[in-house]
């Protein structure tokens, strides 16, 4: 599928013309790149393209349907894969001849609404660097209210390995480790 802008005119005699987009349906039957020497590429794609009039139409419900066995000439297949927009077709249970359009969105497409800058693009910047320097020294004046023991569920004990009665049959030697009486968790050596 692909939408393309033109100058319309209502009748023969109306001197306006209002600009419009008009919208092909067809199918790619060959995929080509060009590969220029500067190393720019443009990939095309040749379609079959269905006719306006005669392959094009809409149900009740609102659906396009077209059929493939009405198509344009042949004097321009080709568009720049950039301007193709993917769509599926299904085909029609009542008539076979006539297929449904269904548009999608890819996947990895954000239709995010542009925001146009006004102003000076550097007060822009600006302003961003000195609420980050605020939310950082926030974040370090709140580390010393932490509580890091949660109080509100009770906690499971938990039997001590080194009790157990339960022969070692892991092929790993036991061994001891001696408790030098010495917190090493709330021990700060590098003074962060």
């Amino acid at each position: 599928m692909v939408t393309a802008g033109t100058q319309c005119f209502a009748s023969s005699r109306d001197k306006n013309p209002i600009y419009s987009d008009i919208t092909y349906y067809g199918v790619i039957q060959e995929i080509i790149e060009l590969d220029y020497w500067v190393g720019k590429k443009v990939v095309l794609f040749k379609c079959d393209w269905v006719s306006s009039g005669r392959g094009l139409k809409q149900d009740d419900l609102g659906f396009t349907l077209v059929n493939f066995s009405r198509r344009m000439s042949d004097k321009e297949p080709f568009i720049l894969a950039s301007q193709a927009q993917q769509v599926f077709y299904v085909p029609d249970p009542i008539d076979s001849q006539w297929q449904v359009v269904i548009r999608t969105q890819p996947r990895d497409l954000c239709d995010m609404i542009e925001v146009e800058q006004d102003g000076d693009v550097d007060e822009h910047l600006q302003s961003e660097t000195c609420n980050m320097i605020e939310v950082e020294q926030e974040m370090h004046s709140d580390d010393d209210n932490v509580d890091w023991i949660r109080s509100d569920v009770r906690g499971d004990l938990v039997d001590d390995p080194g009790e157990s009665t339960a022969p070692n049959t892991s092929g790993i030697p036991d061994t001891e480790i001696e408790d030098d009486g010495v917190d090493h968790m709330e021990t700060d050596e590098y003074n962060y």
